[in-house]
């Protein structure tokens, strides 16, 4: 649901949940990752990206591709 939002230019407020959002959320993004359980700061990073949100670049994104999942696959293929 992340990546789908991000693609789609829609703000983003997460936890650092065990499941992956630190992954996503990474770069001038960490800034919308707030502490896993704490209600006060997941508030806070959400005002704030309303306040301000970064600007999503496209190599955030193009990791998230269909062509970018295909590169690291060659790569992780070759690099075996």
């Amino acid at each position: 649901m992340l990546i789908e939002a991000l693609i789609l230019s829609t703000p983003v407020v997460s936890t650092d949940c065990p499941t992956g959002p630190n992954e996503i959320l990474t770069g001038s993004l960490q800034v919308c990752l707030a502490n896993y359980r704490d209600t006060d700061d997941i508030s806070k990073k959400a005002l704030k990206a309303l306040d301000y949100y970064p600007v999503i670049q496209k190599e955030t994104l193009k990791k998230f591709s269909f062509e970018g999942y295909i590169e690291k696959l060659i790569y992780l293929t070759k690099n075996a």
